[in-house]
């Protein structure tokens, strides 16, 4: 058996099923509005840049460590990778919308760690015990700035 393929580049010359398109126009409508939807202000510039985040501390990475926190009601600490900080620019002060913040995060959350004190069952997170959480702030502190993507935001 002798597979063959084609390769087609799906671009704007390739056609399109004009019931399908009209049913996804619907949701992509709403998903666009959401994203424009103001969630919270802030007063200061956000520092995404990369040099700034992956050498030390920034208020976005803090800011989003504390929000885990708010969300994460039985948790005692929240732990942000600098790597799942995006975006290499600074935020300027003023509305924070969906699409804000979806700039500033990596795809999918990943990158993240959070300890609880309680069982919960919010997806992506991983339970510590504290000589664990301990371990893992030495080994990535101890290492840091040698290494890229090695400094923890945290909020606590």
């Amino acid at each position: 058996m002798n597979p063959t393929w084609e390769k087609i580049l799906l671009d704007s010359t390739v056609g399109y099923d004009p019931e399908i398109r009209d049913l996804v126009a619907d949701y992509m409508d709403r998903y666009e509005d959401r994203l424009g939807q103001v969630i919270g202000e802030t007063t200061v510039d956000l520092d995404a840049r990369k040099d700034v985040v992956r050498s030390g501390e920034s208020n976005l990475g803090n800011l989003v460590a504390d929000s885990w926190l708010a969300w994460f009601a039985d948790t005692d600490i929240a732990l942000v990778s600098d790597g799942s900080i995006r975006g290499d620019k600074t935020y300027s002060a003023g509305p924070i919308t969906y699409l804000t913040v979806n700039k500033w995060t990596a795809s999918g959350g990943d990158g993240h760690y959070i300890f609880l004190g309680e069982d919960i069952s919010k997806e992506n997170t991983t339970m510590f015990t504290t000589d664990i959480l301990a371990g893992h702030i030495q080994r990535h502190t101890s290492i840091s700035p040698q290494i890229d993507g090695r400094i923890e935001f945290v909020g606590k």
